[in-house]
């Protein structure tokens, strides 16, 4: 549970895991919040279904949301369902999300009792037409740097390549 987090019980620490990152990829978030727990506290220290505990109940306790984070009565009907088909498989899902999962294993969702996404498609979404549209977003918020920036430099200063182009 939660809890078995050793630090934490005896001072009674609730540890919650939320995340606001890009991209959105909450099975990664665990798996980053368990490699960090585990390099500060000692690998032994640190179990999947402690980091799994913190991201469910503990981001529900966090929030002050006893309905989240359980599947029980009176809790909100959120379900996340994971294809491990591509992932490898251990004889512990919990165990397997947290090792070798990832955002694109999800396959389906609800949220609050409703199907928000079905065999990976969420309704009414165009993947396609949103990222051309936030690419190109993107690229005028970036053609505007040298304007913002002290100096005026060129985008090629602002934004240096990680290895610079061979010119032929």
């Amino acid at each position: 549970m939660l809890n078995s987090f050793p630090d934490c019980r005896a001072r009674g620490i609730n540890i919650g895991l939320g995340t606001d990152t890009f991209p959105a990829d909450m099975i990664l978030n665990m798996q980053l919040g368990m490699m960090t727990a585990r390099m500060a506290a000692g690998m032994d220290r640190i179990r999947s279904e402690d980091m799994f505990d913190a991201a469910t109940l503990g981001g529900a306790s966090a929030l002050n949301r006893p309905d989240l984070g359980r599947l029980e009565a009176g809790s909100k009907a959120d379900i996340t369902v994971v294809d491990f088909s591509r992932t490898l498989q251990g004889s512990d899902p919990v165990q397997s999300l947290m090792t070798s999962a990832s955002g694109r294993d999800v396959c389906d969702v609800w949220i609050d009792g409703r199907r928000v996404m079905a065999d990976r498609t969420i309704p009414g979404i165009d993947e396609v037409a949103d990222a051309a549209r936030a690419q190109a977003q993107f690229d005028g918020l970036i053609a505007k740097y040298p304007e913002r920036t002290v100096g005026h430099p060129p985008l090629r200063d602002i934004f240096t390549p990680s290895y610079e182009r061979c010119r032929q």
